[in-house]
């Protein structure tokens, strides 16, 4: 399975993200949230991603090198797990889009590390599989 994270597979535009937000469904792990939601069709693309992948850090989250960090490990933890969720391409051009986001009330501890964010990663695509299935 390819573990690359292409261009066409994320998620850009404050209005897309308000959409998701407004009508998706929340599943929450220990730090991290992520809302999934069905998205409209891909009009350019004759092959569309199955999924769509977006990620969000409060800047409650004080530091930007804190809120980079997070954002970097979030990407590369869906980067390496996403085969879970059976991720391809699909001609049918109605992805479902996941947007992960930094749980407000959690600080940012020191000893903050990249297996806290991958397995609560991988907890949340694993229940998103099987609400899917």
């Amino acid at each position: 399975m390819d573990q690359t994270l292409k261009r066409k597979e994320i998620l850009r535009g404050k209005y897309i993200y308000r959409k998701i937000f407004a009508g998706g469904l929340s599943i929450s792990g220990n730090a991290i949230r992520a809302t999934v939601a069905p998205t409209s069709p891909i009009r350019h693309e004759k092959v569309a991603p199955n999924y769509l992948v977006g990620i969000a850090v409060h800047r409650s989250v004080k530091h930007a090198v804190d809120r980079n960090r997070i954002k970097r490990w979030i990407r590369e933890a869906y980067r390496i797990h996403k085969s879970l969720l059976g991720v391809g391409t699909s001609k049918q051009g109605n992805p479902r889009a996941i947007i992960f986001t930094w749980r407000r009330h959690v600080n940012v501890p020191h000893n903050l590390s990249f297996s806290v964010i991958e397995e609560d990663v991988k907890n949340i695509l694993k229940k998103i599989t099987i609400l899917q299935s």
